[in-house]
């Protein structure tokens, strides 16, 4: 350890003694560094990221919210379900120990005694009683929603509101358990805060309160869905028994399924509906991450962006690379001085690449804050102001480790070959005076080798960039049929706006 503390003091002050050096290699690496963080942040939110619920690696989803997405959600499917349906796979089930459901809500107006209207925008889920106690979510301040919150339509009008609404919204106000907020123009309860850093269980959708299932009709006017075995709106979170596979899960619900078509519900649907059913399969897999319909619709953008700024690194690495070659140059007398006093080769390769990657952690360091106005950038060009609060794109430690991880792998990338060569110094010829030599590779010049490397994958990089251009022109010049220029798009929420069914 001494020695190795010895070789990052002296590699600093060698680092300080040439500035210009070490300014254009640290920026350099910045920017290759910081590219690759921004996109791995976005991989890492809508990805990668675990729900902050207890043991999550026991909570599966049934269905596929995701490819619901692409039907026509007023016809029954295995993906979404209807509320006797989930009842059905809820009450008849051997494999859970929870099952929970929700729905999305109309964007509510929220009003408080003390304060009037408070947002007109708010976004809110209808849950089943037991939602909190099955992905083990608890309350910052109040209590959570209970079973029997849910048990009569229409008996439970209590809230549960989030961290975060609470604190932009509700000013941080403590007292604000026990009061009624009007929702849509409906008293309700706050019965509790949810515990920080909960905004639901939806990749990029941030719920801002929850409500009991109970009370569908007063959140949603008009739409008389918990009795409507048509109705496929219902999410489904469920947490496994000890022991229980997802295969077996799985086959259970399928089970219950096809039992449930066979009943008197089922055989009130349409005969098409029943014919679609019967080869349908409900899905069960991990749920830890919660839902997504950005996890499917960016992950292979995603995929490609992280492809092309490793190829950008790449460059990155051999532009230092090079310039270290130009400097290990200038130090052959200085290398060769070390080895005839006594250093050895091993020990004048680490000394150097203790260098580099003192250079490779700095541009981490800087990588940092262009990753996080890189991750904004892209955020802003590709998804809602909604989606955009959604996601949490605060550097946790996976995205630290990885930096750190990529910081080291660079380091080793372009220091190595510099290393190897300034260690090879001749020291007699050298001493003497002799003309300084450069590295070769059979023959051939390593820059100039790097050079070549990196024109390659510069043309790699420019030919992907122009097809991606040529996509993005060929979309925006599609012929939808109509004139595209002045025209807007107008939401407008009657129920927000006070009015009733």
């Amino acid at each position: 350890m001494e020695t190795f503390f010895q070789d990052i003091r002296y590699g600093l002050r060698m680092l300080g003694k040439s500035p210009a050096f070490t300014a254009v290699a640290v920026l350099t690496l910045a920017l290759g560094i910081g590219a690759n963080t921004a996109i791995f942040t976005l991989i890492n939110s809508v990805l990668l990221k675990i729900l902050p619920v207890k043991d999550p690696g026991r909570l599966v989803v049934v269905g596929d919210p995701g490819r619901a997405n692409e039907r026509n959600l007023g016809t029954p499917q295995p993906d979404l379900f209807s509320y006797p349906l989930f009842r059905q796979l809820r009450d008849g089930n051997n494999v859970f120990t929870g099952m929970t459901a929700s729905g999305e809500a109309n964007r509510s107006k929220v009003e408080t005694e003390s304060s009037g209207v408070v947002t007109d925008e708010a976004v809110g889920t209808l849950v089943t009683g037991n939602y909190f106690s099955t992905l083990g979510v608890n309350a910052f301040l109040g209590r959570t929603l209970s079973p029997q919150d849910d048990v009569d339509r229409g008996a439970g009008p209590v809230v549960v509101v989030s961290h975060d609404f609470w604190t932009r919204k509700l000013s941080s106000d403590a007292s604000i358990v026990g009061q009624t907020v009007r929702l849509n123009n409906f008293p309700y309860t706050v019965i509790g805060v949810a515990a920080p850093g909960f905004v639901g269980d939806t990749v990029g959708d941030k719920q801002d309160f929850w409500v009991p299932l109970s009370m569908q009709a007063q959140m949603m006017p008009g739409r008389p869905w918990l009795d409507d075995v048509h109705a496929s709106w219902l999410r489904v979170l469920a947490r496994l028994k000890p022991g229980v596979s997802m295969g077996q899960a799985e086959s259970d619900m399928n089970l219950i399924f096809q039992q449930w078509l066979k009943g008197p519900q089922g055989l009130a649907l349409d005969p098409g509906d029943q014919e679609f059913l019967r080869r349908a399969r409900v899905p069960v897999v991990p749920g830890g991450r919660g839902f997504s319909q950005l996890r499917g619709e960016f992950f292979a953008p995603l995929m490609l962006l992280m492809a092309i700024v490793g190829l950008v690194l790449l460059i990155a690495c051999v532009n230092v690379a090079n310039l270290l070659l130009a400097r290990a140059t200038g130090r052959q007398r200085e290398v060769a001085v070390r080895l005839a006093i006594g250093a050895t080769r091993f020990r004048l390769m680490r000394q150097l690449l203790t260098e580099s990657l003192l250079l490779a952690f700095a541009g981490g360091a800087a990588g940092l804050l262009v990753a996080r106005w890189g991750t904004e950038a892209l955020l802003k060009f590709s998804v809602g102001d909604r989606a955009r609060e959604g996601l949490q794109t605060s550097p946790d430690l996976r995205v630290l480790f990885f930096t750190a991880g990529i910081c080291l792998l660079t380091g080793l990338i372009f220091g190595l070959a510099p290393a190897l060569r300034s260690s090879r110094v001749a020291v007699a010829p050298t001493l003497k005076g002799g003309a300084l030599t450069q590295a070769r590779l059979r023959g051939i010049p390593v820059g100039k080798a790097l050079v070549a490397v990196q024109v390659s994958i510069c043309l790699l990089v420019l030919f992907a960039a122009g097809l991606l251009v040529r996509s993005l022109r060929n979309l925006q010049n599609i012929d939808v049929g109509y004139d595209r220029q002045e025209i807007l798009m107008v939401r407008a929420d009657p129920v927000a706006a006070g009015y009733k069914a």
